[in-house]
């Protein structure tokens, strides 16, 4: 069920599981702390023949949702940089470190991190609920951002997708 999704990066593809969605914590922007837009991230795991990976992804055109009810949108310039800290129900951290392998396709800012089998291990028992990473906008300032789980259950995916 979820191994037929794949995560193509580059010139490689990965069986994969769907996308899991994050909420950004913070506005990207300095100037909009009136506003609330919405920064969904998402992440998706996929499998290697040492582990797996993780696409990280931030879709740079922001929606915010006015009490009147119309909708205005925003598009930004950011590229998600840096290490990856992915925290845990159980309260364990993942560290993945930034190995450089960015993308960035029709407004979507893209990287791509290794996992080592102790790593995927952790995640087949214990599901994701905050992660924290880089985001580069603007005038070049590296910033760290989080983002909270959007109900997923990320064990059960994980764990059809390495146990196959």
């Amino acid at each position: 069920m979820y191994s037929q999704n794949v995560i193509n990066f580059n010139d490689k593809s990965y069986p994969s599981t769907d996308a899991f969605y994050f909420t950004q914590n913070a506005s990207t922007h300095s100037y909009s702390s009136s506003r609330k837009y919405y920064e969904p991230i998402t992440l998706s795991i996929g499998k290697n023949n040492k582990g797996g990976v993780i696409l990280l992804q931030k879709d740079n055109l922001l929606k915010l949702v006015h009490d009147e009810g119309f909708n205005e949108e925003l598009k930004i310039e950011a590229h998600l940089t840096g290490d990856l800290y992915i925290y845990l129900q159980d309260n364990s951290v993942i560290h993945c470190i930034d190995r450089e392998i960015y993308g960035y396709i029709d407004d979507t800012s893209s990287v791509l991190y290794y996992l080592t089998n102790i790593e995927i291990d952790k995640l087949k028992k214990s599901t994701i609920v905050k992660i924290v990473y880089g985001l580069e906008a603007g005038i070049r300032e590296t910033k760290k951002y989080s983002a909270s789980a959007q109900d997923n259950d990320t064990t059960e995916a994980i764990n059809i997708l390495f146990n196959e």
